[in-house]
This record gives C-alpha cells, structure tokens and sequence, in this order.
C-alpha cells in the first residue's frame, strides 16, 4: 500500500503513518528497494546511483552518491559485472572516495585498485601527494596492531604481527605467535629480548658468511 498526504508531507509504502518523508516497511525479513538500468545490455556506461545532498549544488552530479556501474557491457551473462563507487563533494566538485570493484578489491582515493600489485590490490590507498593510514586508539595503556593469519584458531590469527605498545611506546614484531624483534622507545633494538639496554642487543649467537 502507498499513503500519499494531499497537503503534502510523507509519503508511506507498506505504512499508514510514515514517519520520514519516504518510509518503507516490510513484514520481510529482507526488505529491499531496487534501481535498475534496464534494456542498456550493449553499454558500459549505465550506473543506477543513489544521490544523497545535504543542500543546494551546482549539479546533482557534485552530490554525493553511491553509485552502482558496470565493468562488463552485460550482453552476456560472462560480461555482467558490477562494482560500486562511493562519491563524495569537495568545494562543489564530485571527489570518487571509495570504490569496491568486482572482485571486492577496495580503492580509497583510487577508482582502479585492480591495477596494482596482484599480491597486494585487496585495499589501495592512493593520494596525488602524500598519503597514509592511521591506526589510533585513545587509550594510552593500550596496543595497536597489524596481524598477519592464515586461520581463526588461536595461533593462527596470530601468526605474524607488528604491534605498538602504547604503555611503554615499544614496537614489536612477531612470527609465529612470538615476539622476535622489538624497538624500544629510546631507539635500542632487541632480538629475543623485551629490554633492550643497547643500540642492538642480541640474545643468541649472530654469525655471518
């Protein structure tokens, strides 16, 4: 059922008393609202976009969006492929923020991940300049980490890390669940040792060819 107020106000499908200016309401367990580009099976170019402006623009095309596009002309079932685009506004431009292509592979500030490393592409974070990634926490007796698995049990989602510890301002390295490495905050390095009293320490016997 659609509720449309004469005098103007919501509008309601599946509601009698919507409580937006478009409110949806399903007794599915999966409701879900469909934009489809349809009878364009020879093209690249159709996108079906969500548009979302928080006020007036030169053009709808500077909003921000999220858009859905093709990377196959759909003529046959091996062609269809799609990714989506999630587009921001800068200074009355459209900037593409992030995009998720057909193999999930994730661009921050680049539309073609898939065009880096084939080993490395799963997320690309890309800048004209320069760029970076932040890891941060607001406690500072906590650790951040970088985890390296190859499963979900306890020593496998474990396996290789670097993490710094915020308590001590230490960075460690680890393989195989252990710690091997460490910086300590004055700059001394241990291997196989948690304090290192030394520009290098070393616990065991280095030898070299």
């Amino acid at each position: 059922d659609i509720v449309l107020n004469p005098m103007g106000g919501n509008v309601g499908i599946g509601t009698a008393s919507p409580a937006e200016m478009l409110d949806v309401s399903s007794d599915s367990s999966s409701p879900a609202l469909l934009i489809k580009a349809k009878s364009q099976t020879g093209s690249t170019s159709p996108t079906a976009e969500l548009i979302l402006s928080p006020g007036s623009l030169s053009s709808n095309d500077s909003a921000c969006k999220v858009i859905g596009y093709r990377i196959g002309d759909y003529a046959s079932a091996g062609d269809r492929s799609s990714g989506l685009k999630f587009q921001t506004t800068h200074a009355n431009a459209a900037v593409t923020a992030m995009t998720i292509d057909n193999s999930g592979n994730v661009g921050i500030g680049t539309t073609s991940p898939q065009s880096y490393h084939s080993g490395a592409d799963d997320l690309v974070v890309y800048a004209s300049g320069s760029s970076g990634i932040t890891i941060a926490t607001g406690d500072t007796t906590s650790s951040v980490a970088l985890k390296f698995a190859d499963g979900t049990d306890t020593n496998s989602e474990n396996a290789g890390y670097i993490d710094y510890a915020h308590s001590d301002d230490s960075m460690r390295f680890g393989t195989s669940t252990a710690e091997r490495l460490r910086i300590a905050s004055s700059g001394n390095v241990g291997i196989g040792l948690p304090n290192p009293k030394s520009v290098l320490n070393v616990d065991g016997t280095i030898s070299h060819s």
